[in-house]
């Protein structure tokens, strides 16, 4: 109940200024365009298994931090 209350289009537009919502029907905010429009993930699986650079500007173990290590073969 919770999650259907939080994703809810009222909630969703009640979503702090700076912050974009996760629906579709509801604007970003004020001078941005919806999440969907920018290139947030170029090349991101590149990136992560290029374990030296990855390592090298410490990003791994921050992500890590959120997402958790690494497990098993890239799937190339």
């Amino acid at each position: 109940m919770f999650l259907s209350w939080t994703i809810a289009r009222e909630q969703q537009s009640r979503v702090p200024r700076g912050i974009w919502p996760t629906r579709r029907d509801v604007t970003p905010p004020q001078g941005l365009r919806p999440i969907t429009d920018y290139n947030i993930a170029n090349s991101y699986r590149e990136f992560i298994i290029d374990e030296p650079r990855v390592v090298e500007v410490e990003l791994r173990r921050q992500f890590e931090t959120y997402i958790g290590p690494v497990k098993g073969e890239p799937v190339i």
